[in-house]
């Protein structure tokens, strides 16, 4: 069973450079596709001696990235145990290993955040399931007459030295912020008028955001004085109708308030209830009562009449 790896792509690895995809050459790993165990190789033969766990196949470029199948020895312990550990994604990253042919500093090839020239063409020598990466990119790499590059952070180089970004100019600066492709002087100063203009744009938005701010608080404050005032003339119109019951002797002053509740409940209802009410009158000239006598005095009337 083989196991497809992305075994290495243009990104900036742990030593701050970056390797072209279209300048690895390959030709003289496919004679001997080995795959090691973390660019491990025992010369010693002692006991311990850790030969290559797995062959590469199906080596392929796609886009800017290298991928290749790996076929681990069936027959070795050790190669299976890291099988296993594939198998569980317990591992799941690779390295390569790679003999420097040139490199270049030239602003075409560098990127964002990179610190030492770009890899421009190499020789692929093997490539190796590692448990650790300094990072998803990580790889040995060896000068050109094969021995090992050891490079840490700040460490002088001859084959990959530090890149001086401190002598920068404004242009490459604004080159590498602004991730300009065409880096010609026409570019540069159409996109630092892109730049200009879109600043213009945000502040008119800011501006205009301030002042529809200022007009939402505005009508929201002359929306409550309306509301308010709206409120207290409805509050009003109830207490003048329960005002004016008990002035027309439709209802008394104890009852004012349950019908003073009932009005700024449904003012249109009670309306109706009082307009239907009939107030009490004084009685008439010639002992009569006129309409409107209450049920006291008309029953006194009746009982007065039979004497």
């Amino acid at each position: 069973m083989a196991f497809t790896f992305v075994i290495t792509d243009e990104s900036i690895n742990s030593y701050g450079t970056r390797i072209l995809s279209d300048g690895i050459d390959a030709t003289d790993f496919l004679k001997n596709p080995i795959g090691l165990w973390n660019h491990f190789r025992n010369w010693k033969g002692t006991k311990d001696e850790v030969l290559p766990i797995c062959r590469w196949e199906n080596l392929r470029k796609e886009g800017k990235k290298w991928l290749a199948d790996a076929v681990f020895d069936e027959k070795d312990e050790f190669a299976q145990k890291i099988k296993s550990k594939v198998e569980q994604g317990i591992i799941s990253t690779v390295s390569i290993g790679v003999r420097i042919i040139t490199v270049s500093e030239d602003k075409s090839v560098l990127v964002k955040g990179q610190t030492r020239p770009t890899i421009t063409h190499c020789m692929l020598r093997e490539i190796s399931i590692v448990d650790i990466p300094a990072n998803k990119n990580a790889c040995k790499l060896y000068d050109v007459s094969g021995d090992e590059i050891n490079l840490n952070e700040g460490d002088p180089s001859d084959v990959l030295p530090i890149l001086d970004t401190k002598n920068m100019d404004l242009k490459e600066f604004v080159i590498q912020e602004m991730s300009l492709k065409d880096s010609s002087d026409d570019a540069m100063k159409t996109a630092l008028r892109n730049v200009i203009a879109n600043a213009g744009k945000v502040t008119q938005l800011e501006t205009t955001n301030q002042e529809l701010n200022d007009t939402v608080t505005d009508l929201t404050g002359k929306l409550k004085t309306y509301q308010d005032a709206e409120a207290e003339a409805e509050k009003q119109k109830c207490v003048d109708l329960v005002d004016q019951a008990v002035v027309d002797k439709k209802i008394t002053e104890n009852q004012k308030p349950q019908y003073q509740s009932l009005a700024e409940k449904d003012y249109d209802t009670t309306k109706a209830i009082l307009d239907g009410m009939q107030g009490a009158k004084k009685p008439g000239t010639g002992g009569e009562f006129s309409e409107g006598e209450s049920a006291w005095d008309k029953r006194m009337k009746e009982i007065n009449a039979r004497k």
